[in-house]
């Protein structure tokens, strides 16, 4: 399995999660990462576990983005 460019310290992605779906949540992570130009691994992982959806996880990182300009 790849590895994503940072690891976590205990877990990676929530369970009950198919190979498919863990595939596609690890590429919108690298979307995100790539849209906005910066890497946040909590809001990363807290997307991987389920707690965020993946427009909260993107509201997060435009905040980021605009509390730094």
């Amino acid at each position: 399995m790849p590895r994503m460019e940072f690891t976590y310290d205990r877990i990676l992605y929530a369970r009950d999660l198919g190979y498919y779906k863990h595939k596609n949540m690890e590429r919108s992570v690298k979307e995100c990462h790539r849209l906005f130009g910066i890497k946040k691994p909590m809001y990363d992982q807290l997307y991987m576990l389920k707690a965020f959806t993946y427009g909260k996880l993107q509201r997060e990182y435009k905040n980021v983005v605009l509390d730094n300009n």
